[in-house]
């Protein structure tokens, strides 16, 4: 399951600086009308009323990421949930599942991310219920086998294998590693490739993993476009009602700050052209306040919770005039113009380029 970056990135800018500019001016973020309530189970129900006559966007989001992967040798199993939640249960087996939603019309997909896993389904209006029938039944009863298990974990490998045939995706594994001693962000969403080739050999870890994180109170759902409030709010009591909440609290640790610069050089063994890879820390997300006056200081201040980075391509591919040099870059906005504690990762290939 694959999700295009570019546009997920460019809308959450777009909310970004909408809530920045909320917090200067006073007006309205979001231009949509917005209702919410919460299920004594605990799980919240996010309804947009958005002027999409006959069809409904229907989102599960899953406040479980990389960053709940805290303990040593399980990374990857956010994203493993984002292929077997496809798996199918009792009532809905995997060929009965995708025979309901080619029935429906309806696009289905999912994407895992540090922070969070979403699932999301497009479809008529008319198929609302339809469509809470099999999201909550997959959210409460998923099943599968140790072969459907072992299967996947395979599949997740190769995943992983063609990722890595990029020299980017390495570099970026080595950059998450460099900028990270403490907090699982140390590691990127596919996991850690020891811990995938491992992964077939811990079926009931994964299963524990479910049944900590995909509990009501650690689950959002979000319905946009063409329904009716009223409705909604008895869909989700008929189908979600049920569902029993969780206790568990995963125990993430704070990330120290970074008091120095700290920079690798990555071999690659086919020809490339070179490419550097620069991160910088900046401060943890609030949903308490949009001020930002920390991103224009010298040194990121340090939050309660662990604090994020942004990396960037070199802003000094510009200056270069070589085939050898980088012919890709953008530049952050946030990026401290003159970083006290950057991570720097560079590569090249082991054989010359003749090019």
């Amino acid at each position: 399951m694959r999700w295009k970056h570019p546009i997920v990135v460019a809308a959450a800018l777009v909310l970004a600086a909408a809530a920045i500019a909320e917090g200067q001016s006073g007006r309205e973020v979001f231009p949509f009308p917005v209702t919410t309530f919460e299920l004594d189970n605990g799980l919240k129900v996010v309804g947009v009323d958005y002027d999409s006559p006959g069809i409904v966007a229907y989102y599960t989001v899953v406040r479980t990421g990389s960053r709940n992967e805290v303990e040593p040798g399980f990374s990857g199993y956010a994203h493993f949930f984002e292929h077997m939640m496809f798996r199918g249960t009792e009532k809905y087996p995997t060929e009965a599942y995708n025979a309901v939603v080619k029935r429906i019309g309806a696009d289905s997909n999912a994407f895992t991310t540090s922070d969070w896993t979403t699932y999301y389904i497009v479809a008529s209006s008319d198929a609302l219920e339809t469509i809470m029938d099999l999201e909550s039944d997959r959210f409460r009863n998923l099943r599968y086998s140790e072969d459907d298990f072992r299967t996947e974990a395979g599949a997740i490998l190769g995943e992983y294998n063609l990722n890595f045939s990029n020299p980017v995706s390495l570099l970026r594994e080595r950059l998450h590693d460099l900028a990270y001693t403490t907090h699982p962000y140390k590691h990127t969403t596919i996991g850690l490739l020891e811990d995938i080739q491992d992964m077939p050999n811990h079926y009931d870890y994964s299963l524990q993993f479910y049944d900590r994180y995909y509990r009501p109170e650690n689950c959002i759902v979000v319905v946009v476009g063409d329904f009716e409030q009223a409705a909604l709010e008895r869909l989700a009591t008929e189908y979600y009602g049920g569902w029993e909440r969780g206790d568990f609290e995963p125990d993430i640790p704070s990330e120290p700050p970074q008091t120095e610069a700290r920079s690798a050089r990555v071999t690659w063994p086919n020809p490339t052209l070179p490419f550097l890879m620069m991160g910088y820390h900046a401060p943890a997300f609030s949903d308490q306040s949009t001020c930002c006056r920390s991103f224009s200081s010298r040194r990121p201040r340090r939050s309660s919770a662990s604090s994020t980075w942004r990396s960037r391509w070199s802003t000094r591919c510009r200056e270069a005039r070589s085939t050898a040099a980088m012919r890709r870059c953008s530049r952050s906005s946030h990026a401290s113009p003159t970083p006290p504690a950057s991570i720097t990762c560079a590569t090249r290939s082991s054989t010359r380029s003749r090019g």
